[in-house]
């Protein structure tokens, strides 16, 4: 069972769109209101002998729509703006961290560090007090360089034992992993550590 539905609202949050939608096409209209002129000769245009209905009839019969596809709808520039908007703070974050990370992998205390500067930076300051949660989730989201090893990929990270995970590039360390390189992920994590650029 499918239905169609045409659904109006002034707010570009109104509805939770998954950046891999393929249901929902999102149509803006001006927002800037015309002249006087235009909407005499809207009014005109739908008087009962007028010949405005007619035109556009033919003009939608005649209209090709060969390269239309009724599965992928297109990506708008308001459908942009309402995926943006339905960004979790979470999602928010981890793109931050991911623009601003010098390195590509981080140990659980340096990512808590890095969420609470970008929850600050994002002004998202109930995440700055306590970043716990979204640090454990992003933690579980970001997922071991070694699957099948329950304490996942550990090194010594000054003189600690530390498991570390990949925020970019996750193939390519699973990789280093695998060789055992530990001066190549210690050196990375290293870069982490380091302040995270502020980016607006």
């Amino acid at each position: 069972m499918y239905f169609n539905a045409l659904i109006f609202s002034n707010h570009v949050d109104a509805m939770t769109i998954p950046e891999n939608d393929r249901r929902i096409a999102v149509f803006t209209n001006p927002t800037e209101p015309e002249t006087t002129g235009y909407y005499e000769k809207l009014k005109a245009a739908l008087r009962p002998k007028s010949e405005e209905p007619r035109r556009v009839y033919w003009y939608l019969k005649r209209r090709d729509v060969a390269k239309f596809e009724p599965a992928n709808p297109p990506m708008t520039p308001g459908k942009m703006a309402m995926i943006e908007a339905s960004r979790s703070p979470a999602e928010e974050i981890l793109d931050h961290l991911r623009e601003t990370l010098d390195g590509d992998l981080v140990t659980k205390p340096i990512l808590e560090n890095k969420v609470r500067a970008a929850a600050r930076v994002l002004s998202h300051s109930r995440i700055e007090n306590d970043p716990g949660s979204i640090t454990r989730k992003l933690w579980r989201d970001l997922g071991s360089l070694r699957s099948g090893d329950r304490h996942g990929s550990r090194y010594t990270i000054d003189t600690t034992q530390m498991e570390v995970r990949a925020v970019r590039e996750k193939p390519y360390w699973k990789g280093v992993d695998e060789a055992r390189d530990s001066d190549k992920i210690v050196d990375e994590v290293k870069k982490s550590s380091a302040a995270v650029r502020v980016m607006r």
